[in-house]
């Protein structure tokens, strides 16, 4: 038969027990309040990302809209250039040739004969043919332009304001021009060959 004693020592350790069994459940709770928690708050950010992504995606999309806008709204040449064939330095060089010869040769470093001459001779190596979008640039221009950059030194953009062609369409024709006379000159000129005997001191 238990004594008092031994029912004692049973209700504590059941009390013990229980009490172990209380705080494994709290901690069990307190883990799954921190585990929500931590849910919430990467759900949050992600929601908080994702709304920063959709912001962004709008935003360069807008900018997109309004650069096409710019560009359709924007002339697809310059007004000044597009009145070259009427106000461009072709025109005075034409007025210089048969009015003026001497500051003709002065712009160019050469009459009008032999211009005409150079020209006849590079003709087919320079020429480009019209397109659906723009119509090439005559050879004439090209040679004179070439023949000015020759000349005077001149920057592409001061050639860009006196013969009223961007700057960006000089460089990519005149180094195709140079070589141009080059290859058909070659035959032409004799480079004088001498030797340099080197002195020992």
């Amino acid at each position: 038969m238990p004594t008092s004693h031994d029912c004692s020592l049973e209700f504590e350790q059941m009390s013990l027990s229980r009490i172990l069994e209380l705080r494994q459940l709290e901690r069990a709770k307190v883990a799954q309040d921190a585990l929500m928690l931590a849910f919430s708050v990467c759900s949050q950010i992600s929601s908080t990302a994702a709304a920063n992504e959709e912001a962004i995606r709008l935003m360069e999309e807008e900018q997109e809209t309004e650069k096409r806008e710019r560009r359709r709204n924007r002339p697809w040449i310059c007004l000044w250039i597009q009145r070259r064939s009427t106000h461009g330095a072709e025109v005075l060089l034409r007025e210089l040739a048969l009015e003026d010869p001497r500051s003709y040769m002065n712009v160019l470093r050469m009459n009008a004969d032999t211009f005409n001459e150079l020209l006849d001779m590079i003709q087919n190596r320079i020429q480009k043919k019209d397109t659906q979008m723009r119509r090439a640039i005559p050879t004439r221009l090209k040679l004179e332009v070439t023949l000015r950059f020759l000349a005077s030194g001149d920057s592409l953009k001061s050639l860009s304001y006196f013969f009223r062609l961007p700057p960006s369409t000089i460089s990519k024709f005149l180094p195709h021009i140079l070589n141009a006379i080059r290859i058909v000159l070659a035959p032409h000129l004799q480079v004088r060959r001498f030797s340099i005997s080197l002195l020992n001191f």
